[in-house]
């Protein structure tokens, strides 16, 4: 508790101070014009620091709780009838001092945790809050939905796995993927499912079954290939001629694979020349 004595120990000390600057202040005042303001501001300075040391002497007087860890003392002051809380008496208006020992709230401008880690321990070494605002929680920012998961939230991968492709990528990437009935993940056409649908191992491509003018042909099938090709290779429902049925190719004189052997040679003939519509039998040499 404040004693009284200590009170007006402090009221008697300051009204003294402020009749000694009353009558310096009179003593001076035929002065003034003398002397010029320059002079009366350095008095006036002098006056305020010995105000200021006498405020210090009496503060560490009244001072009356037992000092923190740290060896602070938190001073308790009356001010006009009012009992002011330890930051209230070092000038933080509304503040209250935290477990660290510092004040916060008020006008202070710091949170109540403020030197706390994330645990509530002063000078700790839990600082790392997750997306959830757990301490030490496992909770993260799923990188395709942009929401926070895992940890305390109750939401797993599977809650936002419609942002992912069938390869686990973000669906945001731009490339497309698909998944077949064979549960491959692909691009395209799907490398082990044939025109039935039907899924191969990577070591039975023999056993596929492939789309051939229109018709599922070869493999499991049954069905050969050259039944909707022709030997040429075209589809035989487009009707397109083959020639030499796809052996080879026909000669000036027309036989497949002939080379021109059967074709005759002209070296001359005669007559060489003939009017304009006669008739007239030419012979080949």
């Amino acid at each position: 508790m404040i004693k009284k004595k200590l009170c007006a120990t402090e009221f008697v000390l300051q009204t003294q101070c402020a009749l000694t600057v009353a009558n310096i202040a009179k003593q001076l005042s035929p002065r003034i014009q003398v002397m010029g303001w320059n002079w009366i501001i350095i008095v006036l300075m002098h006056l305020q620091v010995g105000m200021t040391q006498l405020s210090n002497v009496n503060l560490d007087d009244l001072q009356t709780n037992e000092p923190d860890h740290a060896g602070y003392g938190w001073p308790t002051r009356v001010f006009e009838g009012k009992v002011l809380t330890d930051c209230e008496g070092l000038g933080f208006r509304n503040a209250t001092k935290n477990k660290c020992g510092f004040c916060t709230g008020g006008n202070t401008n710091l949170p109540k945790q403020y030197y706390m880690d994330c645990e509530g321990k002063c000078e700790g070494t839990a600082s790392s809050l997750d997306c959830n605002g757990d301490c030490r929680g496992k909770a993260y920012i799923d990188e395709c939905s942009g929401e926070c998961i895992g940890g305390n939230t109750k939401k797993t991968e599977k809650d936002v796995e419609s942002y992912r492709d069938c390869r686990g990528g973000c669906m945001s990437s731009g490339i497309k993927l698909f998944k077949d009935s064979c549960s491959v993940c692909h691009t395209g056409t799907s490398p082990f499912q044939d025109c039935t649908n039907r899924c191969h191992m990577p070591s039975q491509e023999k056993q596929m079954t492939k789309l051939i003018c229109g018709r599922c042909v070869g493999g499991t099938s049954g069905i050969p290939a050259s039944d909707v090709l022709d030997p040429c290779g075209n589809c035989k429902s487009d009707g397109i001629e083959c020639p030499c049925n796809g052996t080879g190719k026909p000669d000036a004189c027309g036989i497949c694979n002939g080379g021109g052997v059967s074709c005759m040679k002209a070296i001359r003939f005669q007559p060489r020349a003939l009017p304009v519509n006669t008739q007239a039998t030419v012979r080949f040499y």
